[in-house]
């Protein structure tokens, strides 16, 4: 199904947090099935340094309950892998992961509350207490997190 970021931990607040890589604007994955396993189609839309949008393709696994194994293979720095953990389900629309991926080049991190829709405007008020105690719970600021401008977003 389509899940949107619509709040993040990495927004290139400091040395801890560098990259920014949950502060872009429309960050849409479509998980759907291909063949005997899953894709992960994520298109982002960044502003900076200039106006593109990216598109990407990784294999996804579930090797174990809570675990997303995105495993890119059109990337230039391969092997590229990175590791989503579901720290926090509370409703069906909402859901807070942590996350964490390597390539040659770098490793990197960061995680991000996901929507079914491109707000947070549905969310019920304890779904948005417990991701603030689990994030609390991971070293996290909760209130500190970037939100997401999906307005403008196509999809």
């Amino acid at each position: 199904g389509d899940w949107w970021v619509v709040k993040g931990v990495n927004c290139g607040q400091d040395d801890v947090w560098r990259g920014g890589y949950d502060r872009y604007p429309c960050q849409h994955a479509r998980y759907f099935r291909f063949e005997d396993g899953w894709l992960n189609n994520i298109t982002v839309e960044t502003t900076e340094p200039i106006n593109a949008v990216i598109i990407t393709v990784p294999h996804a696994t579930l090797p174990s309950p809570g675990l997303i194994r995105l495993e890119y293979d059109d990337e230039p720095l391969l092997p590229q892998i990175e590791m989503w953990y579901i720290v926090s389900y509370p409703e069906e629309n909402f859901m807070m992961v942590f996350w964490c991926g390597t390539n040659p080049a770098l490793d990197y991190n960061g995680g991000f509350v996901l929507s079914r829709t491109k707000t947070m405007n549905d969310m019920l008020p304890e779904t948005e207490a417990e991701f603030r105690r689990v994030a609390e719970a991971h070293g996290v600021d909760y209130d500190a997190m970037c939100v997401s401008d999906n307005s403008a977003c196509l999809g």
